[in-house]
């Protein structure tokens, strides 16, 4: 004997897993505690930005007369420090 499903019972049958699954999303998903992935805080630093070019290569030489000096470059962006 052949099983033949009737086309208006299926959306039935389909609901209580569908349900179930959404809420397990909604319940686990979208929780409201964090994690943290670093568990020290962040150490914030100030610098005294003394020079500012356009590139790396617009830096003048590095050398102990310029040892400790911090230079903002624009492109890439970001603090260049002489060592």
């Amino acid at each position: 004997m052949d099983h033949v499903m009737d086309a208006s019972s299926a959306p039935l049958r389909l609901r209580a897993p569908v349900f179930c699954c959404v809420s397990a999303l909604v319940l686990f998903g979208c929780s409201s505690k964090r994690q943290d992935t670093d568990p020290q805080p962040s150490v914030s630093q100030a610098y005294a930005v003394e020079l500012t070019a356009k590139n790396a290569g617009g830096l003048p030489k590095c050398d102990s007369k310029s040892a400790g000096t911090t230079a903002f470059v624009l492109s890439p962006e970001g603090l260049w420090s002489c060592q």
